[in-house]
């Protein structure tokens, strides 16, 4: 699926952009024309530039910004966006409107038994949401919220098969009572985590047909927390 980088004017927005450069990303978008299967010289004419600076794209490592819309779309066929580095389109301000992107991955947790991702976790595409939800609803540490899918029925009505969730990578401790992500030796896990009063975790799933998990003592240092769920949508199909 093409992805479509839908960019203002950049005089009017604010881009935080992390991109590969140098000798990395000139073998990444040689590698891209490769894969296309096309010539420097059909690139530049795609871009509105002569051939030397596609040229000068590969060998140098560098690309004008104003050019990154293009670059992501033209060769959306062939490689995604992380291809280049390119892993989180923030927009900070806009004279219309200010919203924020964050990039959702291939990997799935489990609201039940873990899901083992054994493929190579990559952008595929981005979750837009507007700036002042994403203040309200999902924390200080925007730059680190990944969005992630939810498979199973053990989080219901919490969080439903199918539902994304938006995970705050920035926490990878217990911060207080609520909906985490885990790492088990079977792969990742949303469940709710509590305190006990002796100091130990209840680990919970919100579908009162899970039972519930203790962990105390020594027992603790074997919860991974990966990130904590701040927020999750769901579609709703009819």
């Amino acid at each position: 699926m093409p992805f479509i980088i839908d960019y203002q004017c950049l005089c009017a927005i604010n881009l935080e952009i992390k991109m590969f450069s140098g000798e990395q990303l000139g073998q990444a978008i040689s590698e891209a024309i490769k894969r296309k299967n096309v010539s420097q010289k059909e690139v530049a004419d795609h871009f509105g530039v002569k051939q030397p600076s596609v040229s000068g794209w590969i060998k140098n490592g560098r690309i004008d910004k104003k050019h990154l819309d293009k670059l992501i779309d033209y060769f959306s066929d062939v490689v995604t966006p992380s291809h280049f580095g390119i892993e989180t389109f923030r927009v900070l301000k806009s004279n219309e409107e200010s919203s924020i992107r964050f990039p959702r991955l291939n990997a799935e947790a489990t609201c039940g038994a873990g899901t083992i991702n054994d493929h190579y976790i990559e952008v595929v595409d981005y979750v837009t949401v507007a700036a002042a939800w994403a203040r309200e609803k999902l924390g200080g540490n925007l730059n680190k919220i990944q969005v992630i899918t939810a498979r199973g029925d053990s989080m219901e009505p919490t969080i439903e098969n199918g539902d994304v969730m938006f995970v705050d990578t920035a926490v990878e401790a217990f911060d207080g009572d609520g909906l985490y992500l885990l790492w088990y030796i079977d792969g990742l896990k949303a469940k709710r985590l509590q305190s006990t009063v002796g100091g130990g975790l209840m680990i919970i799933s919100d579908n009162s047909s899970y039972r519930t998990e203790t962990v105390r003592g020594e027992d603790l240092n074997a919860v991974r927390i990966i990130g904590r769920i701040r927020g999750a949508w769901r579609l709703s199909q009819f």
